[in-house]
């Protein structure tokens, strides 16, 4: 009975994942034809994808009005390298499909993560809303940039927080810290769930003693993968320059043009975006406060609540 309880429960796992896997790439296509060229980024990504079959890029000639000619302060090194891999294997198509592939795969990573707390239909139509229905990540999933491989690792990193996995823990924050550089995103998000161990540490102390060292692991991870970079120091440089960039682009300030991604939405914008995030994160927090209430201990809510205000 039980054997037959399970194989339902895979099948249903699976055209769950194919659904949504599915609706994902047909909406892509549907926005594709109405969006062709919104992505300008790419063909600098291409670029530098075929630049580096002869081998990390180090100098830029081609952006030298930015100082690149003098040295190129790559800050997304582990999604070039894997672009470039998949140049050589089949040049611009083959990076297309790979970029689809990594949002595909964030997609079902947090369908599973929904699983562990709901039901196939349930955790689906949570995936749905969350990463598909909203049009602002839809659009942001079928891009050719590097924050397609951030996503899927950050969910990774909230995957093995929740999991408590530290070798996991330490390879994703290493790997996050390689091909991006908003490194404070994991570094927070760990800093978030070893303060909620913290608090557990008086009723369950072993508990909480794991799920320190799952966060501490996460953070040692993304520190190596910061140095580790081939191109430290000079990616901490970057990072930290479009940080100040984009609280710089919030002010107004005169005489600086920016393009509208590095602007903060209006409040009816974001609203009208995140309407179905937001409401999935209000739900969280208020069943965690329930569960708190009823004298559960739902550690993994808190921390899935947290980390879908994150990825808002």
């Amino acid at each position: 009975m039980h054997g037959t309880l399970a194989i339902r429960a895979r099948g249903a796992d699976l055209v769950a994942g194919a659904l949504l896997v599915g609706a994902f790439l047909a909406l892509l296509v549907l926005l594709d034809r109405v969006a062709t060229g919104s992505n300008p980024d790419q063909w600098f990504h291409f670029a530098i994808s075929r630049m580096s079959q002869g081998g990390l890029v180090r100098l830029l000639p081609q952006a030298e009005d930015v100082g690149w000619g003098s040295g190129f302060p790559e800050k997304e090194f582990l999604f070039h390298r894997l672009t470039a891999l998949a140049y050589a294997a089949g040049g611009e198509r083959a990076i297309r499909i790979l970029c689809r592939a990594l949002s595909c795969a964030s997609i079902l990573l947090v369908y599973w993560l929904a699983r562990r707390n709901a039901a196939p239909p349930i955790a689906a139509a949570s995936t749905f809303g969350l990463m598909i229905a909203n049009p602002y990540m839809l659009f942001r999933l079928g891009m050719v940039r590097p924050h397609v491989l951030a996503v899927f690792l950050f969910v990774a990193v909230v995957g093995s927080l929740v999991c408590r996995w530290r070798v996991l823990g330490f390879l994703t924050g290493m790997a996050f810290a390689l091909a991006y550089h908003a490194v404070y995103v994991p570094a927070a998000l760990a800093a978030a769930f070893a303060a909620l161990a913290l608090v557990q540490r008086r009723a369950e102390p072993e508990a909480a003693k794991s799920r320190l060292a799952a966060s501490g692991a996460v953070f040692a991870g993304v520190v190596a993968g910061i140095v580790a970079n081939p191109y430290f120091p000079s990616n901490v440089a970057m990072g930290w320059t479009h940080l100040r960039f984009a609280f710089s682009a919030a002010a107004s300030l005169p005489g600086v043009h920016v393009g509208a991604e590095v602007l903060p939405l209006s409040a009816s914008t974001f609203l009208r975006l995140f309407a179905i995030a937001l409401a999935a994160v209000v739900a969280c927090a208020a069943a965690a406060i329930v569960d708190a209430r009823s004298g559960e201990k739902p550690w993994d809510r808190a921390i899935l609540t947290a980390a879908a205000l994150f990825l808002v």
